[in-house]
């Protein structure tokens, strides 16, 4: 079972990346600030 940014880093966010780089920067923190909080409320 994947965490929810493995799920991201997959392919959602990598194509983000590539459109919105500034958008992904802040994804990325937000995800990493929070992870298990996610993990868990998946």
């Amino acid at each position: 079972m994947l965490t929810f940014d493995q799920w991201l880093a997959a392919g959602h966010a990598e194509a983000i990346a590539k459109l919105l780089p500034p958008l992904h920067e802040i994804l990325v923190q937000t995800i990493n600030t929070q992870d298990s909080s996610i993990v868990v409320s998946l």
